[in-house]
């Protein structure tokens, strides 16, 4: 599973912090999805268009509920551990900046958080 991903030491800050970077991936993201509608053999029961749409004005609630994975270690620990039973994963990829506008410290601030505090929750 591909997921954008971010762990920060407090909730407010996973929150926060990479909200421009992710709503922006996620209209950028809307925009060729409903862009590629247009083009040859693009096929009408993808609902590309509509799809699009949905992303280009998806609120950010909805986005950390249902397409990202942030927060404190313990908790994204846990919200992966439960993704994996569910889904039968046995990887994952973190995208720690998808719409690349997240600051270097702090990108690599959550790689820190995820490697030492989430990754050895998740071993067997």
């Amino acid at each position: 599973m591909r997921v954008p991903l971010y762990v920060a030491e407090t909730e407010a800050a996973a929150r926060a912090e990479p909200e421009a970077s992710v709503m922006t991936f996620y209209r950028y993201l809307g925009r060729q999805i409903e862009e590629s509608a247009a083009l040859a053999g693009a096929r009408e029961i993808e609902q590309r268009a509509e799809r699009g749409q949905r992303l280009r004005s998806i609120g950010y609630d909805e986005v950390l509920r249902d397409k990202v994975v942030v927060g404190t270690a313990d908790a994204v620990a846990e919200r992966l551990g439960a993704l994996r039973a569910e889904l039968g994963l046995d990887g994952i990829l973190a995208e720690l900046n998808c719409g690349r506008l997240i600051p270097h410290e702090q990108v690599m601030r959550s790689l820190r958080l995820l490697c030492q505090e989430v990754m050895p929750k998740l071993r067997p």
